[in-house]
């Protein structure tokens, strides 16, 4: 029986994807900030969505 979202395999995943994002995008020029606000934003909602369920 779960007791928590942590105890999720896929939810785990999507924090360590979402860490690699971030290291990604801290790559990407200046010039695609509008890409990077974008793929964060996207990034963010994957494990935010699995938390609410």
């Amino acid at each position: 029986m779960l007791k928590d979202v942590t105890d999720l395999h896929v939810y785990n995943l999507s924090l360590e994807n979402l860490k690699d994002l971030y290291e990604f995008l801290q790559k990407v020029p200046l010039s695609e900030m509008d890409s990077v606000r974008n793929s964060k934003r996207a990034g963010k909602s994957v494990p935010t969505n699995l938390a609410e369920g």
